[in-house]
């Protein structure tokens, strides 16, 4: 009787194990993370860290590339060094077949994720089947193969050591108030029915656990955020992931070009050089003015292009609106111009500055994708106004582009202008070459 007993008991604890522990993917300091099989953020040391040894992990990377994450064991846990500028880690875990009590057997699934930097609004990961996403100020959605899922069972693990229970509505959206500095766990189950073998193990149904933790109240950084500074870590996130997600020339070369430059109904010919720092040269074109304006405006398309500094940089939100067509006002801390930006679907499509005589603001109309994801402009307008706020010219901008190598590079460029005298000029570059081509020829 007692060795029945003692196995009875064994089973309750296993099963007890198994029902409340899920996969936590947990931040460890700058580029390190461990992950836990746990009811907690901590190990359990109860429980063997070999049930997770299907584990594979991922992470996303500045460029939007997913790159694998190799981890080893440690006593309790997995670790695993990252690579710098991650934006997520993500995981993916078969566990195995099981059956409690009455109910069908199942597949159980695990999908961990982590977000090392502050957290941003952000979109479905297509690397991750199931997946908790954040999509705006304290909101989140809950997704299946990129669709939501509505009416599910959401928990949230705060700092304070509390949870919190949560459903998500009917676009699969739940609210959580993340004010409170310091670590978040949330994890939520999709069950589907689904018939299978595994292990050689029969299942009728997949069970499935997304988790995401993330730290609220600091920096990229994992530094706390300074309160009399007025920085919403959201804020600065957001212009950070759209900044990663323009489109960059990563190790340029230069290139050159032959220009057809068309001012106001007047064509010049002229020989474009482009360096791998970015400086334009015009040769061909004796009017100062039009060689100056097309060497102008070509520098600021290819300035534009080239990798900048930090994409970290201070920010708070303007206000609580977040429907706004053109997407969130976030203002640009502790700038000398009193930059402020609007941002929509990792997109910057408003960008507003002041200068000495007045101010301007960018108003962004299109965006092309490129195969990798990222974001190139083709139609925006730029308004001019002087001290006083009156409008005192417009510019109408379109380009188009051609992938040349790995780099996309200017074709058409026109520029619409109205204000006390209308203008259309528009230069048009042909027989594109790399330098890098040139010089291995």
């Amino acid at each position: 009787m007692p060795r029945i007993t003692s196995a009875l008991a064994c089973l309750l604890a296993f099963t007890a194990v198994s029902q409340a522990h899920f996969v936590f993917i947990v931040p460890q300091g700058a580029n390190q993370v461990q992950v836990v099989f746990s009811d907690s953020l901590e190990p359990d040391e109860n429980v063997p860290i070999e049930r997770i040894k299907d584990l594979k992990l991922f992470a996303l990377d500045a460029a939007g590339k997913t790159v694998a994450v190799t981890w080893k064991q440690a006593e309790h846990c997995l670790q695993a060094a990252l690579p710098s500028d991650v934006r997520a880690v993500g995981g993916i875990c078969t566990y195995g077949v099981f059956q409690r009590g009455e109910n069908k057997p199942a597949l159980l699934m695990y999908y961990p994720k982590m977000v090392p930097g502050p957290l941003a609004a952000a979109k479905a990961w297509d690397q991750l089947p199931l997946e908790i996403v954040p999509v705006g100020a304290n909101r989140f959605v809950f997704v299946h193969g990129g669709k939501p899922v509505a009416e599910a069972d959401v928990t949230a693990m705060l700092p304070n050591g509390k949870r919190e229970r949560l459903k998500t509505d009917a676009q699969g959206e739940f609210q959580l108030d993340i004010s409170a500095p310091g670590l978040y766990g949330l994890y939520a189950r999709h069950v589907a029915p689904k018939e299978g073998e595994h292990g050689g193990k029969k299942y009728e149904q997949v069970t499935s656990y997304a988790t995401l933790v993330f730290r609220s109240g600091t920096t990229a950084t994992g530094k706390a955020v300074e309160k009399q500074t007025g920085e919403d870590p959201g804020a600065t996130a957001l212009l950070a992931d759209a900044r990663a997600a323009r489109a960059v020339w990563q190790r340029f070369p230069g290139f050159t070009a032959d220009a057809k430059v068309n001012w106001d109904g007047k064509e010049f010919n002229a020989k474009i050089k482009v360096a791998a720092d970015g400086k334009v040269t015009v040769e061909g074109i004796e009017d100062k003015a039009v060689e100056s304006w097309t060497r102008r405006v070509l520098g600021s398309v290819v300035a534009h292009r080239l990798p900048t500094g930090s994409l970290q940089t201070p920010c708070a939100f303007a206000d609580e609106q977040e429907k706004h067509p053109l997407g969130r006002l976030i203002n640009v801390l502790n700038d000398e111009m009193h930059s402020s930006y609007r941002i929509r679907d990792r997109q910057i499509m408003v960008v507003n500055r002041v200068t000495p005589d007045g101010r301007f603001s960018i108003l962004m109309q299109h965006n092309f994708t490129t195969p990798e994801g990222k974001f190139l402009p083709t139609a925006f307008v730029v308004n001019f106004f002087d001290k006083d706020g009156n409008l005192t010219r417009s510019e109408a901008n379109y380009h188009t582009w051609k992938r040349l190598g790995e780099y996309d590079l200017p074709v058409l460029t026109r520029v619409i202008t109205a204000g006390k005298e209308s203008t259309v000029r528009e230069i048009e570059l042909s027989n594109h070459r790399l330098s890098a081509d040139q010089a291995a020829k």
